[in-house]
């Protein structure tokens, strides 16, 4: 019998296939790739004679859409084992312009790029494309090379003869709603029933960035960072152009806002291991559709805030702190800008408020009545991205309660991300034991530096497997929560396990140029991945 191909190898090759699949979220693309995979992984020498331990999980609740996990076993000896995971799905590739066409095609990718670069303005891409360290194409980073060198490992497990089994989980959608991970963590007890398993650690594959090659991406990170969206409504009182202070528009109140919350310090993550990131504005937009010489009665925004030490709670409660102040300071502005045009401006009281509180004025006048009129304002929205949604269901909360000007209401507007993190118990703690075992074995055979960091700075699957479930407060102010977070409403048991990330590095990700570095990815990452499983299972 021939031996087994090089790990290396076998992950390079499988990047390659991987990469020529045109999986891109919510295309067809993407709901071919579940049974295509499948196929593939059947016809390898590992699964050949047991085609029943690769199979699909159809997601839950998917509206309709099609497409699956696609799961793959190899047993060594017991029940104990290791999920190794990632996603398949990509962004799109309209950022590659006229190479669109080569994207997922890493070759002849690189040879197109090359004769359309130049040192002036992609020095550090070209030097990158010429060094022959990276490969490129959409999804080579994000995250196919993961995924690849999780199967590397998964085939040399089926002849390791190791202790413990390795379960292998390729999800769709992670750019969107992450809603592949999310029906998984409710399919795997079911899982480890059917094949009698149990799953004692989990290895994310996911990929970091490195821009400067200074070692950050070759690392295993024990957590990752958790998200929530944090939105505004803020309500003013039109006026015409002309006379601006006979009512009062909401664009200087929600500058003021801004200017307390965009990437202010104070909204920094007090986590003192690896703080973060401040709060960053992702939308910003007025609700008129159509122009007139009214000022807006209403303007939206969303905040992107990433999570290490804070909750959902500290972010509202903090939010809703920072809007008192700004609005406080608006008007005593608008005031005195009102004195110093000679005209005169109606005092008013500013209302801050939750979503949930505005929802309970709005039964209060309206009755369950008021309550159906919005759950089929949700149900007709089936086209509007979520934070969309939730911007109109607060916009029609508002005006079902009654609710004028100056008024802001605070809410979420997005699925959340839990954090993720090692705790103190006994499985998080063989995890980690495990990691630093495995990264001391690869770099004394390798000689290449691996890092262990807190948190992956992404938000990524991580949070669905070891995460906390949503909250109360999460459910009552997001506004869209019952019409589109069903999978956290289902009865279902969620697998919760300790889970670590070990995944390749490269550069630009989501960009023209993504690419990984193949030296790490191919040569040292399936080695760490397969002394994490081997070190974690040599416990059991």
């Amino acid at each position: 019998m021939n031996p087994p191909p090089e790990p290396e190898l076998v992950a390079r090759d499988w990047t390659m296939k991987l990469v020529g699949q045109p999986s891109v979220t919510n295309s067809p693309g993407e709901a071919a790739f579940g049974p295509w995979l499948r196929g593939e992984l059947q016809a390898r020498p590992a699964f050949a004679e047991q085609p029943q331990q690769v199979w699909l999980e159809p997601t839950l609740h998917d509206a309709g859409r099609t497409r699956a996990s696609v799961c793959a076993l190899a047993r060594g000896s017991g029940s104990s084992t290791v999920l190794l995971t990632g996603h398949y799905d990509v962004v799109g590739v309209t950022n590659y312009g006229d190479l669109a066409a080569q994207a997922f095609s890493p070759g002849e990718l690189a040879t197109r790029l090359a004769a359309s670069l130049s040192p002036e303005h992609d020095g550090p891409l070209l030097a990158d494309l010429e060094s022959g360290n990276f490969m490129f194409g959409r999804g080579s980073l994000d995250m196919k090379s993961g995924l690849a060198a999780g199967l590397a490992v998964l085939e040399a497990w089926t002849a390791s003869g190791n202790a413990g089994n390795l379960l292998f989980a390729a999800v769709p959608d992670e750019e969107e709603n992450s809603h592949g991970m999310r029906s998984l963590v409710r399919q795997l007890p079911e899982i480890e029933r059917r094949y009698g398993l149990e799953i004692v650690a989990a290895v994310s594959l996911d990929a970091e960035v490195d821009p400067a090659g200074d070692g950050r991406g070759q690392a295993v990170f024990l957590g990752s960072v958790g998200k929530v969206l944090p939105s505004m409504l803020l309500l003013g009182r039109p006026a015409h152009a002309g006379a601006p202070f006979d009512g009062l528009s909401a664009a200087l109140l929600l500058a003021e806002v801004i200017q307390r919350v965009e990437l202010h310090p104070d909204f920094i993550d007090p986590h003192l291991a690896e703080p973060g990131p401040p709060a960053a504005l992702l939308q910003l937009s007025d609700l008129k559709d159509q122009y007139d010489v009214t000022t807006p009665e209403a303007l939206w925004c969303t905040f992107n805030v990433l999570l290490r030490a804070r909750t959902p709670e500290d972010v509202l409660e903090q939010l809703r702190g920072a809007v008192q102040a700004g609005l406080a300071s608006a008007m005593t502005e608008l005031e005195a800008r009102a004195r110093a045009s000679g005209m005169l401006m109606q005092a008013a009281a500013v209302q801050v408020l939750t979503y949930a509180q505005v929802l309970t004025l709005a039964q209060a006048r309206g009755g369950q009545a008021a309550l159906d009129r919005l759950s089929a304002l949700a149900a007709a929205g089936a086209a509007l991205d979520t934070p969309r949604l939730c911007q109109q269901l607060t916009l029609a909360a508002a005006r079902e309660a009654n609710l004028s000007g100056p008024a802001a209401i605070l809410g979420f507007g997005s699925l959340p991300y839990p954090v993720a993190q090692l705790g103190q118990d006994a499985s998080s703690a063989a995890l980690r034991t495990a990691v630093e075992h495995a990264v001391t074995e690869v770099e004394a055979q390798t000689g290449v530096s691996v890092r262990l960091r807190p948190f992956f700075p992404g938000v990524s699957d991580m949070s669905f497997l070891g995460g906390a479930a949503a909250t109360n407060v999460l459910r009552a102010n997001t506004p869209a929560w019952e019409s589109r977070m069903t999978l956290e409403e289902s009865p279902l048991p969620t697998l919760r396990v300790p889970v670590v990330n070990a995944g390749p590095w490269g550069r630009d990700y989501h960009q023209r140029g993504e690419r990984v570095f193949a030296p790490y990815t191919f040569g040292v990452l399936p080695q760490l991945v397969m002394a994490i499983a081997r070190a974690r299972l040599a416990q059991t």
